[in-house]
């Protein structure tokens, strides 16, 4: 419940051969709120912006007048002052300064951790989220710890003959300066049906990444493994994002093997619990028919 109020505030209360690693990727693509409220202390965060989501799923945003046992004070730009039950709170999150641009509050990217496939930004304890990739691939990722997420997920028409391709993407990552990230992993493919004649395709890799969870760019390298076999020169990857706007950003992801390179470019429609890619692929083989690239990469990501 909310209560509009006229109260006046008092003194001290505002405050992965060349078409291996080609038909490798390609597969990859092929393959390819519940938020419970934790009490936030703002005794001493007076000066700081929260933003309050109610049960009813109305939120509130503003700086912290006062608070009691039963109810929180705050001061808002259009509504003034007003008096929050706390019973009626679903979720507080205290706003960092970061993330206001130009005075709008830009809420944090759900989907920072990924670019297309490739990972960049370790996942933080508790954050989750799920993929869908070209309607096919479904995945979901969750940060274990600070420095351990652990992946998985099906491929949906391979299922559905009974026959379930699975994919399997543990990482580890450490935070080795505000703006520095190392981090490494695995991406292994393999059906259930023939894991015992067929040792899987995937990639073992290594990353560094620099930047923030809006504007970063992540360097890869990993050596490709099929069937018990790896490969004997690398695959460099270079990744990055940007983004540009609350609501849109532009992504691109790279992969670069001796003699065979494949790009990709698109844009990322962000919002605050889910984001969507529209992307291109391109190669020398494929830009021979289409000069842009092809349009054959979408996914969707949920942050729970």
């Amino acid at each position: 419940m909310i209560r509009m109020s006229s109260v006046e505030t008092k003194p001290g209360d505002m405050k992965r051969n060349d078409k291996f690693y080609f038909v490798m990727f390609i597969l990859f693509i092929i393959l390819g709120q519940t938020v419970a409220f934790s009490q936030v202390s703002v005794t001493d965060n007076q000066s700081k912006k929260f933003l309050i989501t109610m049960k009813d799923g109305s939120t509130i945003q503003g700086t912290v007048v006062s608070e009691s046992q039963q109810e929180i004070v705050m001061s808002t730009e259009n509504f003034g002052i007003v008096t929050i039950k706390k019973d009626q709170i679903k979720s507080m999150i205290l706003l960092e300064s970061t993330n206001f641009k130009k005075g709008k509050y830009w809420f944090p990217n759900p989907n920072y951790s990924r670019y297309f496939i490739s990972p960049g930004i370790q996942l933080n304890k508790g954050d989750g989220y799920y993929q869908n990739v070209d309607l096919s691939l479904n995945t979901v990722s969750y940060g274990i710890t600070n420095f351990f997420s652990l992946g998985g997920g099906v491929e949906l028409f391979s299922t559905l003959a009974g026959q379930p391709i699975f994919i399997l993407t543990p990482k580890v990552g450490f935070k080795v300066s505000k703006s520095f990230w190392l981090g490494g992993g695995i991406l292994y493919i393999n059906s259930a049906s023939y894991l015992a004649d067929f040792g899987g395709l995937g990639i073992a890799y290594g990353s560094a990444t620099y930047g923030n969870t809006n504007n970063n760019l992540t360097a890869g390298i990993g050596w490709g493994y099929f069937d018990h076999k790896w490969s004997e020169k690398p695959v460099i990857t270079l990744s990055g994002m940007t983004r540009i706007s609350q609501r849109f950003g532009l992504v691109t992801e790279n992969w670069f093997v001796p003699n065979y390179s494949v790009f990709t470019y698109g844009v990322r429609f962000i919002g605050e619990k889910i984001c969507v890619d529209i992307a291109l692929v391109n190669s020398k083989d494929i830009a021979k028919e289409f000069a842009l690239g092809m349009p054959i990469f979408l996914d969707f990501v949920y942050k729970f």
